[in-house]
């Protein structure tokens, strides 16, 4: 398994995203941002941009937004 730096930066403020390759599914990368214990309007803009990060580097992803509850674009694949 691989771990990445993945970071983000908007209005002044920078965030490090946990993430790692996943033993889930070839080439599946799971993101954590609930971690950062963001407020909400940060935390949906940073979703969003996670989104859009993987969509245009065809990346496979499950994007947690809790500890149980995440979404994937595995179905693009």
């Amino acid at each position: 398994m691989y771990c990445y730096s993945l970071k983000m930066a908007k209005g002044g403020g920078q965030y490090e995203v946990p993430c790692e390759d996943s033993p889930i599914s070839d080439g599946l990368v799971a993101i954590w941002p609930y971690e950062l214990q963001l407020d909400e309007a940060i935390f949906q803009d940073l979703l969003n941009g996670l989104r859009e990060w993987a969509d245009s580097s065809a990346v496979k992803y499950r994007l947690y937004k809790l500890k149980i509850d995440y979404e994937t674009n595995e179905h693009k694949f």
